[in-house]
């Protein structure tokens, strides 16, 4: 954020709804600190912005983890736990986790961060979800998304948020147009079956994974995206 220059800390009671469906709607809370402009607006996602610094705190649940301060520049990140694949086209997917909130911002041209954490903190034996949201998505047909973990420190809880019983294998999720391609040790890969009208395109979340930490630990959760 070019705007966040001298920025430290955001009010207490910013908060995220728990479905954002992008991180431009979620940091609209920032129009109320005095080193922004009223009128300031980030763009439709964080990944497609020129430049973004952020970081994001998990406070206001029972149990608090970090989530990594990440540099984009000119669309690719060149900072952080995971480089995107410049060969995938950055708006199929957007990542975060429910609940955040933002606690450090710093201009990108700084040389002395705020925060230049790369893993997150996770507390034994709390479950956190994993959403994957898509951008103007026009065809979900040769996207495959992969949430990429360790299960030396998560156990799978649910493949698919909210379905009971739980989904914990590969397959179709019933009721649900979401399909389980590969589950392995370090990566769990689906696909989504929405069909989007011609002339379309479609916002949202995609998916929500539920893992379980299995201890204390430091590690890295992300989503990426193949093309078939």
């Amino acid at each position: 954020f070019a705007h966040c220059k001298n920025l430290t800390t955001l009010p207490t009671n910013f908060r995220m709804p728990n479905h954002v469906e992008n991180m431009s709607y979620a940091f609209q809370g920032c129009k109320s600190l005095k080193t922004l402009p009223n009128d300031f607006t980030i763009p439709n996602s964080v990944i497609n912005m020129s430049n973004a610094f952020y970081g994001c705190d998990q406070l206001e649940l029972p149990s608090s983890f970090k989530i990594p301060t990440i540099l984009f520049q000119s669309g690719k990140q060149i900072f952080g736990p995971k480089k995107i694949d410049t060969g995938v086209q950055a708006q199929f997917v957007t990542y975060h986790n429910n609940n955040m909130k933002a606690y450090a911002m710093a201009h990108p041209d700084e040389t002395n961060w705020i925060e230049g954490e790369i893993q997150t903190e996770y507390d034994a034996g709390q479950f956190y979800n994993f959403t994957v949201s898509a951008n103007n998505v026009t065809n979900f047909k040769d996207i495959v998304y992969v949430l990429n973990y360790d299960n030396k420190y998560f156990d799978i809880v649910n493949l698919f948020n909210g379905v009971n019983p739980t989904k914990t294998t590969i397959g179709e999720v019933p009721g649900t147009e979401i399909t389980i391609l590969e589950i392995t040790p370090t990566k769990i890969k689906f696909k989504c079956n929405k069909e989007v009208p011609a002339g379309k395109s479609w916002s949202g979340v995609v998916n929500i994974i539920t893992l379980k930490a299995k201890q204390n630990t430091l590690s890295n959760v992300s989503v990426s995206t193949e093309t078939k």
